[in-house]
């Protein structure tokens, strides 16, 4: 059968004028999205380059001569990770952040740690549970979590409630399965976990991971629900428990 037989003769011409009128419409609509985008782009490109600026004033850059221990197992971990070039390394002090976190700005890729976490570990030989830190934050670089056209492109998901929030969450929890396959040590893992929170060597062996989780009955599961799902982080006593699954 010959549909194109069947058609109204002016269907095609109607047609024709709609997809022209729609694309008149569709025109103006782009464009004020498009400069939405550059005017956030413009915005994130000045508050970022604010901060690399900041950093490089104002913090330890860590490089091959500078606190090459710690720049040493960046570039062993990069290299497992298959990253193109270390990240460049800032040692902030506990005021600027809890612990570590990455960043990418532009196609430049950074790692901040916090300058008394790395005391703690380096102070008690701890090298292992520095390099599952420093991995963490590699992975989050390898596996894209902070990459800035990636997260460009996702940014109007914040208009939808707490899906950037549940989103956050779930990478730092690949984030987590990452160091605990490489170190291959469940339990290691888990206690460097705990003191990268808790800040805290000394307490480490004596430290019962059931009981910790268990933790989480002494509060109303409906607390822990609302406070979570405005976080960016999971709780802690969530991230063991998630680690230390069967």
């Amino acid at each position: 059968m010959d549909i194109s037989s069947l058609r109204h003769s002016k269907e095609k011409t109607y047609f024709i004028i709609s997809v022209i009128f729609s694309i008149l419409l569709w025109i103006p609509f782009l464009i004020i999205w498009w400069f939405i985008l550059i005017i956030i782009w413009i915005i994130k490109y000045i508050n970022n380059s604010k901060t690399i600026k900041i950093l490089y004033w104002n913090t330890l850059y860590l490089q091959e001569w500078q606190i090459d221990e710690v720049y040493k197992i960046a570039k062993e971990l990069s290299d497992k990770l298959w990253l193109e070039e270390v990240p460049t390394i800032f040692l902030v002090p506990w005021s600027w952040t809890v612990n570590a976190f990455a960043l990418k700005f532009l196609s430049k890729k950074y790692i901040i740690l916090n300058s008394e976490l790395i005391d703690l570990f380096l102070e008690k030989n701890n090298i292992a549970w520095l390099k599952m830190v420093i991995w963490h934050e590699l992975w989050h670089h390898a596996a894209w979590h902070v990459n800035f056209w990636k997260n460009l492109l996702i940014m109007p998901a914040n208009f939808i409630p707490f899906l950037w929030s549940v989103y956050s969450r779930a990478s730092e929890h690949t984030a987590d399965n990452i160091w605990t396959y490489l170190c291959w040590d469940k339990d290691k893992a888990i206690k460097a976990l705990i003191t990268t929170i808790i800040w805290s060597t000394f307490i480490q062996d004596k430290i019962n991971i059931d009981l910790l989780v268990k933790q989480e009955e002494k509060a109303w599961w409906t607390l822990a629900f609302l406070e979570e799902i405005y976080n960016f982080h999971p709780r802690l006593t969530k991230r063991i428990k998630y680690l230390n699954r069967d």
